[in-house]
């Protein structure tokens, strides 16, 4: 028989095994978002109206989870002569007096960068209008910069370059390595570029286009300077541009409710009034967040900045890396149905405005116990910002459990699963509507096995303004 205090310590052993490894396991799904950074370098016309301003504001609150290489100052349509680096440094130094309160709100392998690192990477393109930059007699700092930034980047590890304005320092970064590289060396430099460019603001952004029909380049394209045609007017622009009136909820871009929740502390003082909309240059990088909704290799799947598809489908076979505005069907907040381009943003408004809302909190408040944070959502048993790929076969039964998700202010949580039918463009049968629970059971999967699809979980917390983290989950028919 083995003694008392043998049995005593082998289970109080087991137990503390136990409890370690559930720890390690939640201490390695709370930074599973940030294992992995994406590269990116802005390029944005400040100071040509409040917006560009507004989305620098929301960027930095997102740099913890940002491998950010570059803040430059360039020129658009709407700025053709001078460019305004002095205003990005200075919310940068707004930034500063509360970066100790954003790392108080974080893990410690996820910090965010000071201000200093910050500062030393902004950087100016040529104070001239789009192509006229190719004819300077050197390159501006900031295509010197984003020339360094790609050659530090790969195919694997790419370079997203946010144009929130004009291309022409892309341009000019593009003709400089032409001019100077041979041919494989520039196609193994334009395989390291990822492009979001809202809407071409100049002319170099075609000429682009044209000259390197590989680059990986999103972009709403439409008449020249028709504002009520691009899907990134659907962050907020509902009012002034008049479309889906019902569907999104209006209230939380109004300037009363930013007033209220996004400009406190000492960066929320830069964060300015709108004039037109809130934050059109925003969705260039939203979807480079890593809530576990979109993948930026695949834009046609939907996420936080919009749903985009190829126009030339040709693509796989190495044509075009073109993609544009296509649309989702969507149930607005008035309960009606509503099929637009804008809604594969505006869908999902709540849940970055109340994201962005906690983030500002954090800035004037370095008490973790006081704050609220993102919900950990994993899916049986896997956690992180990746899609999990399931394969099924036709008839299979599959069931996907939730229940170790968790919160890192223990709020109660609510799971709601749905099939993002746009994402592949096929129906689920039996799954028509969103389920709310914390496991979801899939009997007698009615396709033809033949067809990938796409479902997705919310994991919310209980507060007023409830955070959310998402899991992709893919459904691949079985090889």
């Amino acid at each position: 028989m083995t003694p008392a205090w043998k049995q005593t310590f082998w289970l109080t052993y087991f137990l503390f095994s136990i409890f370690v490894s559930m720890v390690f396991a939640s201490k390695q799904c709370e930074s599973s978002r940030y294992e992995h950074k994406h590269r990116v370098f802005v390029l944005t016309d400040m100071s040509n109206e409040p917006d560009d301003q507004m989305s620098l504001v929301r960027f930095l609150t997102y740099a913890n989870e940002l491998d950010i290489q570059g803040i430059a100052a360039i020129t658009s349509t709407w700025l053709r002569n001078r460019t305004d680096a002095d205003t990005i440094q200075e919310v940068i130094r707004g930034y500063g007096e509360v970066v100790d309160n954003l790392n108080s709100n974080v893990p410690a392998d996820a910090v965010y960068p000071s201000a200093e690192d910050l500062l030393g990477k902004v950087s100016s393109g040529h104070p001239v209008y789009g192509l006229a930059s190719l004819n300077q007699n050197n390159l501006s700092s900031a295509a010197v910069a984003l020339v360094q930034a790609a050659d530090e980047s790969s195919d694997t590890d790419p370079l997203w370059v946010s144009v929130w304005g004009g291309a022409a320092v892309l341009a000019e970064t593009l003709q400089h390595v032409s001019s100077t590289r041979d041919v494989d060396a520039v196609s193994k430099f334009v395989d390291t570029l990822r492009v979001y460019s809202i809407s071409d603001q100049d002319d170099a952004g075609p000429w682009v286009r044209d000259r390197f029909p590989n680059l990986f380049y999103i972009v709403s394209l439409h008449g020249w300077s028709e504002y009520t045609q691009p899907t990134w007017i659907g962050i907020s622009g509902e009012e002034y541009r008049h479309f889906d009136k019902g569907g999104p909820n209006t209230k939380i871009v109004s300037n009363d409710w930013l007033q209220k929740h996004i400009r406190i502390g000492p960066l929320g003082s830069h964060y300015l009034n709108w004039t037109f909309i809130m934050e059109g240059d925003t969705s260039a990088f939203l979807s480079l967040v890593q809530n576990g909704l979109g993948d930026i290799d695949n834009p046609q799947w939907g996420g936080w900045g919009g749903r985009y598809s190829l126009l030339d489908t040709s693509a796989a076979d190495g044509g075009r890396r073109l993609y544009s505005d296509t649309a989702d069907y969507v149930r607005g907040a008035n309960g009606e149905a509503f099929s637009s381009k804008y809604a594969t943003i505006w869908r999902w408004r709540e849940d970055f405005q109340h994201d962005f809302a906690s983030r500002m909190q954090w800035t004037v408040n370095g008490k973790f116990g006081e704050n609220n944070h993102q919900p950990i959502a994993v899916v049986n048993g896997s956690c992180g910002p990746l899609s999990l790929e399931v394969e099924y076969q036709f008839g299979e039964s599959l069931v996907f459990d939730a229940a170790e998700s968790w919160d890192p202010d223990s709020d109660i949580l609510s799971f709601e699963w749905f099939h993002y039918r746009e994402a592949t463009g096929r129906d689920l049968e039996g799954f028509t509507i969103p389920l709310v629970s914390q496991n979801m059971d899939i009997t007698d999967l009615a396709t033809d096995g033949s067809v990938t699809m796409h479902l997705i979980l919310s994991v919310r917390d209980n507060r007023d303004m409830p955070l959310v983290t998402y899991r992709r989950i893919i459904l691949q028919p079985s090889s």
